[in-house]
């Protein structure tokens, strides 16, 4: 479990994680999406990109998140599943979702 924030830049397009080839984010292999589910939330809510992977974001690890600008809290997740060049793992939703990438 994280208890400092991670800082992210929440963008203002959305991905489908089942396919985010095309995504103007998107580079390619090293590229992680990590689909987060709020805490206390029904399903998962949002994209957590990054460009290499992060060593402590697992399944079912618990992070809070704030805008890396502002400071603002994002609020608090938990990894529900993860994309990466391996293919899907966990929860992974086909549909567009609310995007942010670490910064």
């Amino acid at each position: 479990m994280s208890y400092g924030a991670d800082a992210l830049l929440p963008t203002q397009d959305k991905m489908n994680p089942r396919h985010p080839e095309g995504h103007f984010c998107w580079w390619g292999t090293d590229d992680v999406l990590y689909i987060m589910k709020k805490v206390g939330g029904k399903r998962p809510s949002r994209i957590f990109h990054s460009g290499s992977g992060l060593s402590d974001y697992e399944i079912g690890t618990v992070h809070k998140a704030q805008h890396d600008q502002t400071g603002t809290g994002l609020g608090t997740y938990t990894v529900v599943g993860i994309v990466d060049a391996e293919g899907t793992h966990g929860e992974v939703p086909d549909r567009l979702m609310p995007h942010a990438v670490f910064k």
